[in-house]
């Protein structure tokens, strides 16, 4: 399977879990004529939020079996981190939707 049919596949099964997920554009921008690299570099290809009201931001880096993260997402996956962010490496639906259902209310983080 593909990166990007890994991340069709992730976000028909979120949306079904209740979860509206988006998806991060993250190729090369053309800024003034010009190609640049994406500012963004290394953001997680999904996101959404809780679905239980809180608010809490979820981000979903996805990888294909032998994918591995580079060194801007190890980057990105310690900041979001750190910032109370719940994010998921989905190599496939199942464990993304299993993830969510014991992290996002699990590790719901107080206000």
């Amino acid at each position: 399977m593909s990166e990007v049919d890994l991340q069709k596949e992730i976000i028909y099964w979120l949306e079904v879990a209740g979860y509206q997920p988006f998806r991060m554009p993250l190729g090369a921008v053309k800024h003034g004529g010009v190609r640049k690299r994406h500012p963004l570099k290394g953001f997680p290809d999904l996101f959404t939020f809780s679905k239980h009201g809180t608010g809490r931001l979820i981000t979903i880096e996805c990888k294909t079996a032998k994918g591995k993260l580079s060194p801007e997402q190890e980057k990105w996956c310690v900041k979001l981190i750190q910032a109370g962010v719940l994010y998921v490496i989905g190599r496939d639906a199942g464990t993304v939707i299993e993830e969510l259902a014991t992290k996002d209310v699990s590790e719901i983080i107080p206000r």
